[in-house]
């Protein structure tokens, strides 16, 4: 029987973190280990994890070097045969996301992936829109699949952890790493999770695009690639200019 590893990475969201854990606990799916990964909260998130703790499998609260450093070290204590990460805020989409992911890569065990990417329904701000599989000819400027809809054998992830140099794109250049090394990846059609997104700021778009446009020139990508990823910069770099004499000129008529 496939056994997963459920993560969630917390700090100081206890709010949050509520919503998730009782998102895992309603999964109808019976093989799974929960780990959860706490930077050392100051909140009400761990007398919630206190609350849960017979439902936890493994539990680490300390302080990290960010969100990827603490994804590692719930890599390391995995014992499933595949992991996701569904960090405070996320939820699956349905009870039934897991048995039905199992079932799917029974039907594909001949196919030995290492990466199974699903769909996700990304909340902006109560609007819900769906985000699909992207071909991995666009893997250079976007994840093939959303990271909290990203299934990873364990035991490749195992060998291939997250680079914490990168504090934003860790998982993305891990996707490209895993790629380059000759892992495959299966395109799974269904929508496994729902995640929280209230848009970023055209800086931290900027810093977004930057760290992706690094990833893209240590791996060789193609030069059309990392001419879109200099375009995006600068796009965001001038709408973000736009805005600002807009702005400025609003306040002297």
């Amino acid at each position: 029987m496939i056994k997963f590893s459920v993560v969630t990475v917390v700090f100081n969201a206890a709010e949050a973190f509520s919503k998730t854990i009782n998102s895992v606990k309603k999964q109808t799916y019976s093989n799974v280990e929960y780990i959860v990964i706490d930077g050392g909260s100051t909140d009400g998130t761990l007398s919630l994890i206190k609350e849960n703790i017979n439902f936890i499998s493994r539990f680490v609260s300390e302080e990290d070097k960010g969100i990827y450093d603490a994804m590692n070290k719930a890599i390391n204590l995995a014992s499933g045969d595949w992991i996701i990460f569904i960090n405070a805020g996320d939820v699956f989409y349905d009870e039934r996301i897991l048995e039905k992911t199992a079932y799917f890569i029974r039907l594909n065990e001949n196919k030995e992936p290492d990466l199974i990417g699903g769909e996700v329904m990304y909340d902006v701000s109560g609007k819900y829109e769906k985000g699909e599989v992207k071909s991995l000819s666009k893997r250079w400027v976007c994840m093939p699949s959303c990271h909290q809809s990203l299934f990873i054998r364990v035991s490749t992830h195992k060998n291939y952890l997250y680079n914490i140099d990168y504090t934003i794109c860790a998982d993305h250049e891990l996707v490209i790493r895993l790629l380059n090394e000759g892992c495959t990846f299966l395109p799974y059609r269904k929508i496994i999770s729902v995640f929280s997104w209230d848009g970023v700021s055209a800086r931290n778009r900027i810093s977004l695009y930057k760290e992706k446009l690094q990833i893209a020139l240590k791996y060789n990508a193609p030069l059309l690639d990392v001419y879109k990823l200099r375009l995006l910069i600068l796009r965001v770099k001038l709408s973000g200019f736009l805005r600002s004499i807009k702005i400025k000129l609003s306040k002297l008529l």
